[in-house]
């Protein structure tokens, strides 16, 4: 899975590679991160902004900034928002039964809540926004 993490520098959003699975579990497990999403899974929208920010979909351009980014990475990170409480369980078991057509190497629920967040393999073939429909459709098709 390609992973950069997200950080600011002189005002500008700059992104570096998380180069192992161990650094990527123990940004994502940190006390600080569970403390912050814990406060905004309680409705403090205010932490929020304070959450560990990823990359899955894009390369940083040579000197680290994220901004105009054109080269894709090989998989495409997807947000899936405002989903009612009683569809999540269903829409979470149609994702993972499709996984391996999907090439599904994350999911994980929102940090509000009511949505998912989930990496797959990118169709080289398509675009960013083709990718994310070729995703729709198959995660809603039954």
């Amino acid at each position: 899975m390609s992973v950069h993490i997200i950080y600011y520098k002189d005002g500008a959003k700059m992104m570096r590679p998380v180069l192992t699975k161990e650094e990527y579990l123990t940004l994502r497990n940190s006390e600080q991160q569970k403390t912050v999403l814990k406060a905004v899974r309680e409705g403090d929208e205010k932490q929020k902004r304070r959450l560990m920010q990823m990359n899955y979909s894009c390369l940083p351009n040579e000197d680290g900034t994220l901004k105009g980014s054109k080269t894709m990475s090989t998989t495409v990170g997807m947000d899936i928002d405002h989903i009612e409480a009683e569809k999540m369980l269903p829409l979470k078991e149609r994702i993972l039964a499709k996984k391996d057509g999907l090439g599904l190497q994350m999911l994980e629920e929102s940090a509000r809540g009511g949505g998912y967040h989930l990496v797959f393999k990118r169709r080289p073939e398509l675009s960013q926004e083709e990718n994310l429909k070729w995703a729709s459709e198959l995660k809603s098709s039954r």
